[in-house]
């Protein structure tokens, strides 16, 4: 399963289309550069198999809304 998501870059403000392929591992990683400033984006995603659910945590991003997107 593919997930998608925009995040924002707390340095910058700069918005990043995330796409994250989920399914194989329960616990990994998450290293982007932001496109505006260059600053690496961290994160990391959990997978819940028993629930079929997920939950992705950012350190210096975070996830937007459609709200906030206009």
């Amino acid at each position: 399963m593919t997930v998608r998501q925009v995040i924002g870059c707390e340095v910058c403000g700069a918005t990043t289309l995330l796409r994250t392929q989920l399914g194989w591992l329960r616990q990994h990683p998450i290293r982007i550069p932001c496109g505006r400033c260059g600053i690496t984006i961290l994160g990391e995603v959990n997978l819940f198999p028993e629930t079929a659910g997920f939950d992705f945590k950012f350190k210096n991003a975070r996830r937007l809304e459609d709200t906030e997107l206009a």
